[in-house]
C-alpha cells in the first residue's frame, strides 16, 4: 500500500502518447462492457425471482467496472477526464487525480483555511479530513 501521495507525470511526448492510449484502450474496453451489461440488465424480467437476481449479479459486475475505473490511472474521480493528464496519488481515499484537480482541491482548501482564520463563516457540512489529505 502507498504511504504518501505518489506523483505520475511524464515528460517524454512519446510515452505520453503511448500512455494516453493505454488509458483510451482501456477506458473504452470498460464503457463497451458496461454497454453489454446495462443491455443485459435491461432484457432481465426482474417480475421473477431467477430475473431479479441475474439482474442484480449484473448490476454488482456493472459496479465493480465503476469502483475498478474509480481506482485507477485512467479516470480522475473528481472530473472523469485525465486521460491526457498527469496523476497524483491521494492516500486518504486511495484514488489518483489529476494534478488539475489536485491542485484545485487544495487550493479551495488552504482557502478555506484563511476564511476560518479570518473569522468568516463557512459551511459546516465538509470532509475536513478528506481535504487535509491533499496538501502533502
Amino acid at each position: 500500500m502507498m504511504n504518501h501521495n505518489k506523483i505520475i507525470a511524464l515528460k517524454d511526448p512519446k510515452l505520453k502518447k503511448i500512455r494516453e492510449n493505454l488509458r483510451e484502450i482501456i477506458f473504452q474496453a470498460v464503457m463497451d462492457r458496461e454497454d453489454q451489461l446495462i443491455e443485459l440488465m435491461e432484457k432481465e424480467d426482474r417480475d421473477t425471482e431467477e430475473g431479479y437476481e441475474r439482474y442484480h449479479e449484473l448490476e454488482e459486475k456493472k459496479l465493480e467496472l465503476d469502483r475498478a475505473m474509480r481506482y485507477s490511472t485512467v479516470t480522475c474521480p473528481a472530473c472523469n477526464f485525465g486521460l491526457l493528464r498527469d496523476v497524483k496519488f491521494n492516500t486518504y481515499d486511495k484514488c489518483w487525480y489529476c494534478l488539475e484537480c489536485y491542485n484545485t482541491i487544495r487550493l479551495a482548501y488552504r482557502i478555506r483555511q484563511e476564511d476560518i482564520e479570518r473569522g468568516m463563516d463557512v459551511d459546516r457540512d465538509y470532509d475536513e479530513e478528506y481535504a487535509h489529505s491533499f496538501l502533502d
